[in-house]
């Protein structure tokens, strides 16, 4: 699965989260988001920072801040 689908699911998850945690305020349940939530940020930085993106873009022909 490329980098990009996992970040949305990642994101998904910590929206459901956090909702699960605002919607039931169970002892468990705020527990579990205590671990999980900072968890899943820390997958997806690592995600993201691994990633390897190209660009035909480089800082030589001047193009590097075109995202077409």
């Amino acid at each position: 699965m490329h980098y990009k689908i996992k970040t949305v699911w990642i994101f998904v998850a910590l929206i459901l989260s956090i909702a699960l945690m605002a919607l039931y305020p169970a002892k468990w349940l705020i527990g579990l988001g205590i671990v999980v939530v900072p968890a899943l940020v820390l997958y997806q930085a690592y995600l993201i920072l691994r990633a390897n993106d190209s660009s035909e873009n480089t800082f030589s022909n001047d193009k590097w801040y075109d995202h077409h």
